[in-house]
């Protein structure tokens, strides 16, 4: 049966400057219907097979993917939204995620993914306010990429009451839905997350303010993780009657006057009920992917490349304003910014490497499982076989079930290996299974076979990107004799299967 491409591409990419490009050629990304899979509400961009295309051909860089489409989508299966990908982060409420970086294509850096939807319902400015709720362009993409880390705190005031959800807002006080932004009786002095722009009148009233700027307040930043819990300040909300819950996310009305009883509280009351924040800190510069996927015949147009620009543009002067400073962003593909001075950035590693003899889009193979793309004339790995698979031409393949390989993919035609494992005929090699090299069944004393360059370090798979300790090192760890061995015997009857037929 030969080899088996192990997935087919969900859509075909290219980088038009600092936006990725993705042809979505199944249909999965954009359903006509509407509905994504394995999501329980319509949702006109589905972000798992957009994380997958984009990965085929990007690197494991970003922390962050966002993604748009030039596709006219309803309104209705248009909700701006993101997708939390690893609740790794203890002590801020979030326990689970509906994905793992997995199901999107990431090897594991990927923390959240965007699905901005329709760009052509975004303000040409990213500055101008949005239709609903009355926030700036820019800061709807920063509101999703904060569901990372808020809102999802419960407080405890240490009465004996125990844990309550009053910080976060309510849809329906009688059912007691808890959402994920912060509650409008919480002053969070105009977070990203929404909740409160609060006056104490010092009558039993309190005025709220709805509109921008919003930033991410002391207590977001804090969960973010740049900000240490003893500079977080004094906090408070108001309760409102007798309501163990808080109110709506935002009032609709531009200024609101109502009554309730103000409640001071610390930090102390947050970890009370969530625990400390473990780790303590975490990276304030993070690397933000943008993309654009577009329906079968309908590229996208410079308007559209324009405009996503000015909003990767305006998120990183944003991210500064909005985080005091404590926080960066590199929207560049490359991942080649550095941050700011008091946030600064490591550049991605190829940043540093001479240019390479290669054509963008041309893939190859760096050893028997490392995908490689040539990308801004750079060897970028964008994949890593798995299991049984190996790489050849730039693609992961698997083996048939008769463990064997055929080049045509009719079993009629594949070289039979006897059972030792060894190449067939008159110079059978021992039944080690390595023909031409030491009877120990070893390969060349540094560790490589047929790789690119001749001669990669020892043990590892000599990835430019990814650094030692992941690049297939063993680094001191033990690794099993038999899946090297058996990794070496497919190389081999790859290679003698292939001048086989050749000649």
């Amino acid at each position: 049966m030969g080899l088996f491409l192990l997935c087919a591409p969900l859509a075909w990419a290219e980088d038009v400057g600092d936006i990725a490009v993705f042809e979505d050629v199944t249909g999965q990304i954009m359903p006509a219907a509407g509905f994504c899979a394995n999501v329980a509400y319509p949702r006109g961009l589905c972000l798992p097979p957009a994380g997958q295309a984009f990965f085929r051909d990007h690197p494991d860089n970003y922390d962050v993917l966002v993604v748009a489409t030039n596709k006219t989508l309803n309104p209705m299966f248009d909700p701006k939204a993101a997708a939390p990908l690893n609740a790794d982060i203890k002590g801020i409420g979030l326990d689970t995620c509906p994905w793992r970086y997995q199901d999107l294509g990431s090897a594991g850096r990927l923390i959240n993914a965007v699905a901005l939807g329709w760009l052509a319902g975004m303000p040409e400015n990213p500055d101008d306010l949005y239709r609903w709720p009355p926030i700036r362009g820019v800061e709807v993409i920063a509101h999703e990429i904060a569901h990372r880390w808020f809102a999802y705190l419960a407080v405890d005031h240490g009465d004996g009451q125990g844990s309550r959800d009053i910080l976060r807002a309510s849809y329906n006080d009688d059912s007691g839905t808890i959402g994920v932004h912060w509650s409008s009786w919480f002053n969070t002095d105009g977070s990203i997350e929404y909740g409160g722009i609060l006056t104490d009148n010092g009558d039993g009233t309190f005025t709220n303010v709805v509109g921008p700027p919003r930033i991410f307040n002391r207590l977001d930043q804090y969960l973010m993780g740049i900000l240490p819990p003893e500079e977080v300040g004094p906090l408070w909300y108001v309760r409102v009657g007798y309501s163990l819950h808080g109110g709506p996310d935002m009032m609709e009305d531009p200024v609101t006057v109502f009554s309730g009883e103000r409640v001071d509280f610390g930090i102390e009351d947050i970890v009370r009920a969530n625990g400390p924040r473990v780790p303590a800190s975490s990276p304030c510069h993070l690397k933000v992917a943008f993309a654009i996927a577009y329906p079968p015949g309908l590229y996208p147009s410079q308007s559209d490349f324009d405009k996503l620009n000015r909003y990767r543009l305006a998120l990183e002067e944003y991210w500064i304003q909005a985080s005091d400073g404590r926080g960066s962003l590199d929207t560049r593909l490359d991942g080649c910014g550095e941050g700011t001075e008091t946030c600064p950035g490591e550049p991605s590693p190829h940043c540093f490497q001479e240019p390479a003899d290669c054509e963008d889009g041309e893939r190859r193979c760096n050893g028997l499982t490392l995908v490689q793309l040539c990308r801004n004339s750079h060897w970028v790995t964008v994949q890593t076989c798995v299991e049984s698979a190996s790489c050849i031409d730039g693609e992961c393949y698997t083996p048939d079930e008769d463990g064997d390989i055929g080049e045509d993919g009719d079993v009629s035609e594949d070289v039979e290996l006897p059972v030792d494992g060894d190449t067939p005929g008159d110079d059978d090699a021992p039944n080690d299974g390595d023909k031409d090299m030491p009877a120990d069944g070893d390969a060349p004393a540094d560790g490589d076979y047929d790789s690119i360059n001749g001669d990669l370090p020892d043990g590892d798979g000599g990835s430019s990107i990814i650094p030692p300790e992941t690049d297939g090192s063993t680094g001191g760890c033990a690794q099993s004799g038999g899946a090297s061995l058996a990794m070496l015997l497919l190389a081999l009857a790859l290679v003698l299967t292939r001048r086989r037929v050749h000649e």
